[in-house]
């Protein structure tokens, strides 16, 4: 009984050994900092001096702001491009590449080097490709006498959000292709082996044996890549920086632009508080229902 005593302690103060740290540095750089911005919300703080609560007078503005709804749309467009494009382009990708061959190898290298570069780079990369006036991309339409296509792909009323979809797409395919292609590794040969037996051709194959047993991959990347497309701001805010007129706004620029330029910081803080809801709610809720898929 002692030497199980023992071990069990043991075991104990190994596991707060290693998990305290990490709980000490999430707590403060994740809950504190989300508490933070739920306390200043319920102010009317601008940044220094006094402030008063104001209770949910933030939040009551937030519905009528028209501005808020502008950068909500961008978002919820940008959201969307992305996961419509980069999970089944990823997936197709890691299943083409999933040999270890090294011209396979030099592929995926290649594809992951976009996910290395930073967000304002990555923004001052494509304003040279998607610039209306000066980009790669409208100068070879016109040069080629196809000015009717050489449309606003940045800077517009229209395409911003949907372009920049696309960017934060080629930003995350290397790591979508990574995460898809570890996932591929960890099924079972004889599995795959089982349904080629079966007379499983090669889209029956990836359809009904290798998707569902990526369930847990999949769901792993819609929840990375659509709480990270909601926080997208450098490639945005190098692309147009939220303009013209606040057209091109995310949630992520407008509360930047709002706590920082307007100096309204409890609003600001407001509309983080927003977009952390949004981020959470849509995460759980999905996470919910392919449990229950499962579980069923």
């Amino acid at each position: 009984f002692g030497g199980s005593f023992m071990h069990l302690v043991y075991n104990r103060k190994k596991f707060f050994g290693f998990t305290t740290p990490m709980l000490f540095f999430y707590i403060v750089f994740m809950f504190l900092p989300i508490g933070v911005a739920v306390y200043y919300s319920l102010t009317n703080y601008r940044g220094a001096g006094g402030y008063d609560f104001v209770g949910m007078a933030n939040y009551s503005r937030l519905v009528g702001d028209k501005l808020f709804w502008l950068s909500l749309g961008n978002t919820l467009k940008i959201t969307i491009t992305t996961l419509v494009i980069l999970i089944p382009l990823s997936f197709l990708l890691a299943w083409v590449l999933k040999e270890e061959k090294r011209g396979n190898n030099i592929f995926k290298t290649i594809f992951f080097t976009s996910y290395c570069v930073g967000g304002i780079i990555v923004g001052l990369v494509w304003t040279f490709i998607l610039d209306p006036s000066k980009g790669l991309v409208n100068n070879f339409l016109r040069s080629v006498g196809m000015e009717a296509l050489a449309l606003d792909w940045i800077g517009g009323r229209t395409l911003t959000p949907y372009m920049v979809g696309i960017i934060t797409t080629w930003s995350g395919l290397g790591f979508c292709i990574l995460l898809w292609t570890n996932g591929i590794k960890q099924i079972p040969g004889e599995v795959l082996e089982a349904s080629i037996v079966d007379g499983a051709n090669k889209w029956q194959q990836v359809r009904m044996v290798t998707l569902p047993l990526l369930k847990e991959t999949f769901k792993m990347i819609f929840v990375m890549q659509f709480t990270g497309a909601l926080k997208v701001f450098e490639s945005v805010y190098s692309l147009t920086g939220g303009g013209p007129n606040h057209l091109s706004e995310t949630m992520v620029s407008y509360m930047y632009n709002t706590t920082f330029g307007s100096r309204l910081f409890s609003y600001g803080m407001a509309i983080s508080v927003a977009e952390f809801v949004l981020a959470i709610t849509v995460s759980l809720l999905f996470m919910y229902f392919t449990r229950k898929e499962v579980t069923d």
